[in-house]
């Protein structure tokens, strides 16, 4: 029997992520639960956003583990949840990019603002070498960027956690010694 496709599950479970996490973020910007001054969403937001996440690459595993004849090494858990996690992190990047670019571009600015406001006195020079840093952290291609690396080392602390937690790696030995 062949293996089953770590990158299959993970772009189904990864899938299943983003899409989730787009409608749940959407969902909380439409409630008016998202600050427009910071860009953040509220304590609901963060924990859903987990939630979702973490459980997505838990399914993706789960998956794993059961069409591998209940065999699942601490590897093939971590494997899958940072091609899950990518793969959740691609589409939260996309949308964010929209949001950020065509939803809400007004978040940028407000985001921008606060941080000028926040860096008190400073020189002509120092506030133009500040308000440089700010456009490039505060862009939408910086941000997309920071959400897929950030849904990367998700994926790869959960499922090495998983790993940890749900290996079975000498299912066929056990089984020869019940004979």
């Amino acid at each position: 029997m062949e293996n089953p496709s770590k990158m299959n599950l993970a772009l189904k479970w990864g899938g299943i992520m983003g899409v989730v996490l787009i409608v749940v973020s959407l969902l909380l910007y439409l409630a008016g639960m998202t600050d427009i001054e910071s860009g953040e969403s509220n304590w609901i937001g963060t924990l859903l956003n987990y939630i979702v996440s973490i459980g997505a690459i838990y399914m993706a595993v789960a998956e794993y583990k059961k069409l591998n004849r209940d065999k699942l090494s601490i590897g093939d858990a971590t494997v899958i949840g940072i091609l899950a996690g990518i793969i959740g992190g691609l589409f939260m990047a996309l949308y964010t990019y929209v949001f950020m670019t065509m939803i809400a571009p007004e978040m940028l600015d407000a985001i921008r603002d606060q941080a000028m406001a926040g860096a008190g006195d400073m020189s002509n020079d120092q506030e133009e070498q500040m308000a440089d840093m700010m456009d490039m952290f505060v862009s939408p291609g910086f941000m997309t960027a920071m959400t897929v690396i950030m849904k990367f080392f998700l994926g790869l602390i959960v499922g090495f956690i998983l790993g940890l937690v749900m290996k079975n790696e000498n299912v066929n030995t056990i089984l020869e010694d019940i004979d």
